[in-house]
């Protein structure tokens, strides 16, 4: 248990968030994790209607608790403001954050007392320290415009917080050449605490009518470089054009359009450091492209810093059908940009089973089908792995739910999709029986919530799956091990928004570190692990799901999954009504935090949504989270967040109560056939030497501990409680 047992009345809150908003985040290591909460916990005075705290794990497994929100006055954030907290992003580690504060907020819709360090009466950013450290305000004087027309707007920054994106009416950089009362961008760099104007155009006039962090439709997946030094921007005024901003922070920063000579081009995806930025064009813009008026038209790679022969290249050339590509989005892609996914109405390839699909941008007709294919760098086409169905960009106002999904949003806020850093493996859903498995629900006639007036939905279950290009195999994640039909959808989130529409975080529901295989699973230190077999992802996947998809799931209703090796395991409590909900995991798929009403330490004895951490391996006598640190209000120029101790809660030793799990091999999928791979030991078996050929009962570190841990649960009256 990692939120504490004393919560002052208040439930931890999910991925959704606080009305819409409030950062839900866990680091890499799985040592941390930032949460929201409705109600003040060990708050200063004044606390909005939602708080931010972060929990630790310290090196003797015990949790810590910082309520890190700020003073807020009674007018902050009213009921549905979709606003959350006022922390609008972390750093990857949890370091520092960034916070909103002023006596104005967007909108005017919500107030706060100015912080120290900034021009009083200006709404303003400050980057934090954590735990406690020194404000730093983004705007450190006041413009040349009335408080009361001033606005900042943060869009995105870099995972270390050191680079930032806002958008303002007001002149802020030091040329004083930007519109004053336009959409200006600027890059903010704490180091400096300077301020580069993005929206530049080639020429080195500006454009601020109507400019875009990234692009139309919310697309913002890379649209600033991890670095900072690129920024990938949208000029929407006739005609609308693409560009990228590089060589920021150097003496000569340079802008470049992407979609030129014609323009119209929308942003989709770009490599980790922008050295890659994909996008779509229904104009012809290299002499071989087939681009046509179909969908967002073709897929097209430009390279800021590549030569001139090759900076632009149209990655989808349809020379077999006269219609063209039609692309309609991405999954994403690899971090050096030489893997994408995408999908399009267009036959792209020779693979079999090709046929032209029909689905249109947003919600696309009953029945509508369309192609999935991956683009790999050095391929001569695009190789298709599956028909989705135009289900599977399931758009309805405010509709974001399990069984919804958004494959290829352009916006991650909503985007229901996750590829690995090298790009070679991809989750995504589906409501079309990718793989022979039957998905149609087994009672009623509609496997998800339909609104009223809304279309028709299927009788067919989302469903979640991964692809694996390096073995061009596909596997049903969620599919009922047993063969049964389901009772409920399957589904992964779209992305943590920190307020209504807008994310910059998608939680980690793939793992990014190859953890075995079939044979042996993620063995234990001295254990063999077996060779890989036919179809076998060395990798962890999370999900959701309301089907029962184990023995110890009995409450129809959602519950947290894994996926590994073949294999699917129950990480939450199967039996409480109020089912649980995945909110992030640690980078190697180690920690997995959701949240349950369920009581599943004996130290909970509320009714109160906690945060759990599903920890493999267990640590005998871990803490369940206890000790609260608060905030005090910020006062003086050298505003500081001190964090007194609370007077302790009590440490009670942490019980976990599991069931014996699901270790049920899923079926094997026939719809790809797998190219033959030289087979290879997994590093714990070259390690040991040891292998466990032909065996396919592996058994998780998280399953072995957790079953371990639920035998002594029994014993105190307390079996199949569920994971913790």
């Amino acid at each position: 248990m990692v939120s504490p047992l004393n919560k002052d009345g208040g439930d931890i809150v999910g991925i959704a968030g606080d009305s819409g908003g409030g950062v839900v985040q866990a680091a890499a290591n799985g040592q941390q994790v930032t949460y929201v909460s409705l109600a003040s916990f060990g708050a200063p005075q004044g606390a909005p209607i939602g708080s931010q705290y972060v929990g630790r794990r310290d090196g003797e497994a015990r949790w810590s608790n910082q309520n890190i929100s700020m003073p807020m006055s009674a007018q902050s954030f009213p009921p549905g403001a979709g606003l959350g907290t006022p922390f609008r992003a972390f750093s990857s580690d949890l370091s520092s954050g960034l916070v909103w504060g002023g006596p104005r907020g967007p909108r005017g819709i919500f107030e706060g007392p100015p912080l120290a360090g900034g021009p009083a009466e200006y709404e303003n950013y400050y980057l934090t320290g954590l735990p406690g450290g020194t404000l730093q305000p983004l705007l450190a004087r006041a413009p040349s415009m009335p408080a009361a027309e001033f606005q900042l707007e943060f869009l995105g920054a870099t995972p270390d917080l050191k680079r930032a994106v806002i958008e303002s009416p007001a002149v802020l950089g030091t040329g004083g050449i930007e519109v004053n009362g336009g959409h200006n961008l600027y890059e903010w760099e704490p180091a400096a605490g300077q301020y580069q104007p993005i929206n530049v155009l080639p020429s080195g006039a500006y454009e601020s009518e109507k400019v875009l962090f990234g692009g139309a439709g919310g697309a913002r997946s890379h649209a600033i470089s991890e670095d900072g030094s690129r920024v990938v921007w949208t000029a929407e005024s006739a005609p609308s054009a693409l560009y990228v901003r590089e060589g920021i922070g150097t003496p000569q920063p340079v802008t470049v359009q992407a979609d030129a000579p014609a323009g119209g081009g929308r942003f989709l995806t770009a490599s980790s450091d922008d050295s890659r930025v994909f996008f779509a064009d229904n104009h012809k813009l290299t002499a071989d492209s087939t681009a046509g008026n179909g969908g967002l038209g073709d897929l097209y790679r430009f390279e800021p810093d590549g030569s001139m022969a090759s900076r632009l290249v149209d990655l989808t050339i349809d020379h077999v059908d006269p219609e063209g590509a039609e692309v309609l989005g991405v999954l994403g892609g690899s971090s050096d940009g030489s893997y994408l996914y995408f999908v399009a109405n267009g036959v792209l390839s020779s693979d079999p089973g090709i046929s032209r699909g029909n689905c249109t941008p947003g919600s696309s007709p009953a029945g509508a089908t369309c192609n999935l294919y991956l683009w790999h760098e050095g391929w001569a086409t695009p190789r298709f792995i599956a028909k989705l169905s135009g289900g599977d960009e399931f758009e309805e106002a405010g509709f974001a739910a399990l069984g919804a999904a958004f494959d290829w949003a352009p916006s991650i806020d909503v985007r229901t999709t996750r590829v690995s850093h090298d790009g070679n493996r991809v989750v995504f859903m589906s409501e079309a029986s990718l793989t022979g498995y039957d998905n149609t629900v087994r009672a009623g006639n509609s496997c998800r919530k339909n609104f009223a007036g809304g279309p028709a939905l299927p009788a067919q279950c989302e469903e979640v799956f991964v692809y694996e290009a390096s073995t061009n195999h596909l596997n049903c994640v969620s599919c009922n091990p047993s063969g049964a039909r389901p009772i409920g959808p399957s589904g992964i989130p779209g992305g943590t928004q920190i307020s209504t529409n807008f994310a910059l975080y998608q939680s980690r529901v793939l793992s990014e570190e190859d953890v075995g295989n079939a044979g042996g699973g993620a063995s234990e230190e001295g254990g063999g692990a077996g060779e890989a077999g036919p179809g076998d992802v060395g990798t962890r996947v999370f999900f959701d799901s309301a089907d029962d998809l184990g023995a110890g799931d009995t409450n129809g209703v959602e519950d947290v999954y894994e996926y590994e090796n073949g294999h699917v395991y129950l990480i939450s409590d199967g039996s409480s009504a109020g089912g649980s909900s995945f909110v992030d995991a640690g980078g190697n798929g180690n920690d997995v935090f959701f949240i349950t009403r369920a009581q599943l330490v004996a130290q909970d004895t509320d009714q109160l949504v906690d945060l759990y951490d599903a920890r493999a391996p267990h640590v005998p006598g871990e803490m369940v989270g206890a000790s609260v640190t608060s905030s005090s209000a910020c006062a003086g120029e050298d505003c500081r967040m001190p964090s007194p101790v609370a007077p302790a809660l009590g440490t009670p030793a942490s019980a976990l109560f599991v069931g014996s799990g699901n270790a049920v091999a899923l079926p094997a999928p026939a719809t790809h056939p797998k190219p033959k791979a030289k087979k290879k030991k997994s590093k714990r078996s070259r390690k040991k030497g040891k292998s466990r050929k032909g065996k396919t009962r592996g058994k998780s570190k998280r399953h072995r501990a957790l079953r371990a841990a639920g035998t002594a649960g029994a014993a105190a009256g307390r079996s199949g409680r569920g994971a913790s």
